[in-house]
C-alpha cells in the first residue's frame, strides 16, 4: 500500500517536471529566436490554440447536454454538433469530445456516426489514430 503511494506520487512528480520542462523550453525557444518569422509563427500557433480552446468552452456543454439525453436529439442536430466538434478534433480535449460523441450516438445513427468518422480520418489522418470508439 505504501509503496503503491510513492509511486503514485512519484508519477505525478515526474508529470509536473515534465510539463515545467515543456513549458520552458517553449518559453526559451520563443525568447531566444532572432528570426521574426519564427516568432510570428510561434505567435500564430498561441493565438490557434486559443481559438481552439474558445471553441471547446462553448461546443462542451451542447455535447455534455447530448450525451445525457441522447434520445432528444436528431440526426441533422447530431450532425450539426459533429460539425463544430470536427473543427477542434485535431486538439486532445477536441478529440475526447469527438469520442465522447461517437460512443453516445454509435447505436442510435451508426451511419451519422460512421460518416463523421470517415470524414475526421480524412481531416487528421493518422494524427488521431488513438481515436477509441468502443464496439
Amino acid at each position: 500500500m505504501i509503496l503503491t503511494k510513492g509511486v503514485g506520487k512519484m508519477r505525478q512528480v515526474k508529470k509536473q517536471q515534465y510539463r515545467k520542462a515543456r513549458k520552458t523550453a517553449t518559453k526559451n525557444i520563443a525568447d531566444t529566436a532572432e528570426d521574426s518569422d519564427f516568432r510570428a509563427i510561434v505567435e500564430l500557433v498561441r493565438s490557434l490554440q486559443a481559438v481552439y480552446r474558445q471553441s471547446y468552452e462553448l461546443i462542451r456543454p451542447v455535447v455534455n447536454d447530448a450525451c445525457k439525453n441522447p434520445q432528444t436529439v436528431d440526426e441533422d442536430a447530431l450532425a450539426h454538433i459533429f460539425d463544430q466538434v470536427l473543427n477542434i478534433s485535431c486538439t486532445d480535449y477536441g478529440m475526447r469530445l469527438f469520442t465522447k460523441l461517437c460512443n453516445s450516438f454509435r447505436t442510435r445513427y451508426p451511419r451519422c456516426v460512421a460518416d463523421y468518422i470517415e470524414i475526421n480520418g480524412e481531416l487528421y489522418g493518422e494524427d488521431n489514430e488513438n481515436t477509441e470508439v468502443s464496439r
